[in-house]
């Protein structure tokens, strides 16, 4: 399944607004994928996986890109979500060596 992430359409039309909205199209695996490890990286105390965010708007588009994934799966996690993530890394690791 593949799940389509888009932020809150831009009141502006996209031509006079260099930021206006994307669509992106993830296979569901690597939505969960990068979910969790958004979710992770956003911890207090957790080890760092990237140097330190350089700016404030780097935190806030963390946060946003969370937050459409969360919509786009979030519900699908909300049985066991332990099964679910480890059914993911395994479809998005078998994904990446059928290509």
């Amino acid at each position: 399944m593949t799940e389509t992430v888009s932020p809150a359409p831009s009141p502006v039309p996209s031509a006079a607004r260099p930021e206006a909205a994307i669509t992106l199209t993830l296979e569901h695996s690597v939505a969960v994928v990068l979910l969790d490890m958004l979710g992770r990286m956003d911890e207090s105390g957790a080890e760092p996986v990237l140097p330190p965010l350089e700016h404030a708007s780097e935190r806030v588009a963390m946060w946003v890109l969370r937050s459409a994934l969360e919509g786009a799966v979030g519900e699908d996690l909300a049985g066991d979500y332990d099964a679910a993530l480890d059914a993911a890394h395994r479809a998005v690791v078998s994904d990446l060596g059928e290509k």
